[in-house]
């Protein structure tokens, strides 16, 4: 519902990859408000680059490293 509302198309390929994939390496439960940003970042990356909006497996990987960051020790 939010992607149709962002204008954003769905693709099975795309939704699978990022429920069977993506979801699984987060240690926290699914939360509602993800769908959103992750939708949000599809379509700068899409207008970014100037294409149709369009969910891709690796479109949504692309928006998912924009949304996680990894938890490392920083070093001064």
């Amino acid at each position: 519902m939010v992607a149709r509302k962002r204008g954003m198309p769905l693709d099975e390929r795309a939704l699978v990859h990022l429920l069977k994939k993506k979801y699984p390496t987060i240690d926290n439960v699914y939360a509602n408000y993800q769908p959103i940003f992750l939708i949000d970042q599809m379509r700068a990356v899409c207008e970014f680059e100037g294409i149709p909006y369009q969910m891709t497996p690796e479109l949504i990987d692309r928006a998912w490293g924009n949304m996680f960051v990894r938890d490392e020790k920083i070093v001064h």
